[in-house]
């Protein structure tokens, strides 16, 4: 009925308002692009969809790899749950038969590397066939409503950096992907590991989600119209992401980022959305992610290599894209 894997899911997800934004097609087509993206699904007797699998191809030099799409914190699996399981080793046995089925679908490659979407929280099918898993964290805040309450229960030098910014700073929604594009290069180098920006992808991803209303430009400026911060979210219908931010060395001292962030807060909570901050594995970044009161939430980074020479690359090309 589909000329390919990817025509099916494409049909598929056109009905899956709910889908998480980085499995959606529009995500991929600009981040990964159109023809660098696959997707595999499994289903059950009666036709249902039980789980998909998206993943991102790159080939160099005849060597093929599975990759992750640049400024893509989840890929992978996505399981959907009968409404019968009550018992959790039914729900175990359930994962167990569609993870298993979708890793005999992916295509030989020689290097898999791919960070999880934090809700499958069992990779033991894959551990089984051979894969290997690191644990990395996210900080998530699933209920904004209550805008008051999420203050009060922010670090106490998070509220003070957030009212000295507010005696000086404003806060700018915008459209000026490139003023924020510049402050998150003056910002990342400050940081020896910081994942290094793509501005091509980050026009891609631009021009299909602003159309749509799924991003938000946010600039905070003092009154000579300096920039202090920048942050750029990402919304699908749950759920707001914290895909890209940065703040002006120069300038930190404003404490304009913790005014950016609070803003993004009230944003959600207006839009009934929950927030991902997507993490740091960067101790001091962890560290203001940490003081907003968010859960601290695992997800996996799994991979497997060939031998061992591609298994160093898994981490030292992941932020090249390699």
């Amino acid at each position: 009925m589909y000329a390919t894997p990817q025509d099916a899911y494409r049909h598929w997800a056109a009905s899956q308002p709910a889908l998480p934004l980085y499995f959606q097609p529009l995500w991929l087509d600009a981040a990964a692009g159109a023809g660098h993206w696959e997707a595999i699904m499994a289903r059950d007797r009666g036709g249902h969809t039980t789980g998909t699998w998206v993943y991102c191809l790159r080939k160099t030099f005849g060597i093929t790899r599975i990759v992750m799409p640049p400024y893509t914190p989840y890929a992978g699996p996505l399981l959907f749950y009968p409404h019968n399981l009550e018992r959790r080793e039914s729900r175990y046995a359930f994962e167990k038969k569609v993870l298993g089925e979708l890793l005999d679908q992916l295509p030989p490659v020689v290097l898999y590397y791919q960070e999880w979407h934090p809700g499958i929280q069992n990779w033991l099918p894959a551990y089984w066939r051979g894969y290997r898993q690191t644990t990395h964290y996210t900080y998530l805040l699933p209920n904004l409503h209550d805008w008051t309450n999420i203050f009060d229960h922010f670090r106490s030098n998070v509220r003070t950096w957030i009212r000295k910014a507010e005696a000086s700073i404003r806060v700018v929604e915008s459209d000026n992907l490139a003023a924020l594009f510049h402050v998150c290069e003056l910002s990342l180098r400050r940081q020896r590991h910081a994942p290094a920006l793509n501005w091509p992808a980050l026009e891609r991803i631009d021009s299909a989600l602003a159309p749509r209303g799924q991003r938000l430009i946010l600039l905070a400026e003092d009154d000579a119209g300096r920039y202090h911060a920048s942050a750029y979210i990402v919304r699908d219908a749950h759920t707001a992401y914290y895909l890209l931010s940065g703040a002006d060395p120069m300038l930190r001292s404003s404490g304009a980022l913790y005014l950016l962030v609070w803003h993004v807060l009230q944003w959600c909570g207006r839009q009934g959305l929950s927030f991902d901050f997507e993490g740091s594995m960067l101790e001091p970044v962890e560290e203001v992610f940490r003081g907003f009161g968010a859960v601290l939430t695992p997800h996996h980074r799994v991979y497997k290599a060939a031998n061992c020479w591609w298994e160093l690359l898994a981490f030292v090309g992941k932020k090249s894209g390699f």
